[in-house]
């Protein structure tokens, strides 16, 4: 990093990107009608990404999901059936919401770039 107010200010975004992520699950899970606490979830959803990223399979496959299912049903009482309605739209989010930025973004270029071309 140039500074540490780079470091300061990516370190920030971060923080403020993963709470928003852990946040969007725990809004989710409400949204389902579980009545779990967001401290459950801010310890469960980072134990399931962990769990994925030490399963050394490619994006995950399931483990993610299924870690995060396990965990909230067996630390925050959630049933079975809505953690696995929250986590699949959650993980649906999560790999759908970059596709679609991309997707503006690469439009945005190309319109931009072909307005510019004589």
């Amino acid at each position: 990093f140039a500074s540490p107010r780079v470091l300061a200010r990516y370190v920030l975004v971060s923080v403020l990107a993963w709470l928003a992520d852990f946040v969007k699950l725990w809004v989710l899970l409400r949204a389902a009608g579980a009545h779990v606490e967001l401290l459950a979830v801010l310890f469960v959803y980072p134990v399931s990404l962990i769990a994925g990223i030490l399963s050394l399979l490619p994006f995950s496959e399931g483990v993610v999901g299924v870690a995060a299912i396990a965990l909230l049903n067996r630390l925050a009482g959630v049933d079975l059936e809505t953690a696995t309605a929250a986590v699949a739209v959650d993980r649906g989010i999560s790999t759908v919401a970059p596709l679609v930025v991309y997707a503006v973004f690469a439009v945005s270029r190309a319109v931009v770039a072909r307005r510019a071309a004589p």
